[in-house]
């Protein structure tokens, strides 16, 4: 957590209200909420008011809330994950020369992240936001730099439940065309890994401001789409390679896919099984019988 925040925090919590001290564990143990959400809406989550929040920013020194904001996302800035030279050469310097002891600490790595992310993630939030993107008059799929391919496949996917569903970036198509004319009816899903993509963060902030749904899934709360998320998580990705694991943004994105075929309609089924028999009429799939 945040040092200038915690680091205030523990010298004045002895002399603070219970409440203020409810909002002060708040803010400590939620630092993604307290940058993504309203000062409202965190007030809500930690049971306290509004004028509460700014009260305790004041006693910890700060001009205001947003000034508290400001010093909590600059500290968690400074705690991102070296840069991909840095971790290659960790990588590099620490090779023993036999791949199994590398593919070892990745699978355990891997099950590290996924189990964590079972842990924490909300079944019924994510029922939520899949029912969201669904209802969507159009939903932008916009992955850039690494997460590109990730977000290619989820597009694969979710051309089986119906053609409201774009990839942005592809088929020749620019994220201009697919950003102009997005309005509250539409949804946009970003995936981006610190360090962000500048179109991600830039067509999550467009979105935003078009009224759009934005959900944004990234690695890091630091993560500057965050600003712009009407909805977000956060995945554990960290592993032993010289990028981040993106093992579990494709854990994430098939739960969600799952998600919307749980709540797909009868039409999406009917496309599904649609799909399957022009696949096979065209001959774009064999099936193991040949």
């Amino acid at each position: 957590m945040n040092s200038a925040v915690s680091d205030r925090l523990a010298a004045a919590y002895p002399d603070l209200s219970p409440q203020l001290r409810q909002a002060g564990n708040h803010l400590v143990a939620h630092p993604i909420d307290v940058l993504t959400r309203s000062l409202r809406q965190v007030a809500g989550d930690a049971r306290v008011s509004p004028a509460t929040l700014s009260r305790l920013a004041r006693i910890l020194g700060f001009s205001d809330y947003a000034a508290l904001r400001d010093a909590m996302r600059e500290d968690l800035r400074r705690s991102v994950t070296p840069h991909f030279t840095a971790r290659a050469e960790t990588l590099r310097s620490g090779h023993t020369g036999r791949s199994s002891d590398f593919l070892a600490r990745h699978a355990e790595a891997s099950r590290a992240n996924i189990t964590a992310l079972v842990s924490a993630l909300d079944g019924d939030r994510l029922d939520r936001v899949a029912e969201r993107l669904s209802r969507a008059r159009k939903t932008v799929l916009i992955g850039g730099l690494g997460s590109s391919g990730a977000m290619d496949y989820m597009g694969y996917m979710v051309s089986f439940l119906g053609d409201t569903w774009r990839v942005a970036g592809r088929a020749g198509m620019s994220y201009a065309s697919e950003l102009a004319e997005l309005t509250e009816e539409d949804a946009v899903l970003v995936l981006t890994k610190v360090p962000s993509a500048r179109n991600s963060v830039h067509a999550a902030r467009i979105a935003a401001d078009r009224g759009a749904f934005t959900a944004v899934v990234t690695d890091s709360h630091t993560c500057p789409a965050l600003a712009f998320a009407s909805d977000s998580f956060l995945l554990p990705c960290e592993g032993p390679g010289f990028f981040t694991s993106y093992v579990p943004s494709i854990f994430f994105l098939e739960a969600l896919m799952a998600a919307l075929v749980r709540i797909a309609g009868p039409e999406a089924l009917d496309r599904i099984a649609e799909v399957e028999r022009i696949n096979r009429a065209l001959n774009d799939v064999v099936d193991p019988s040949g």
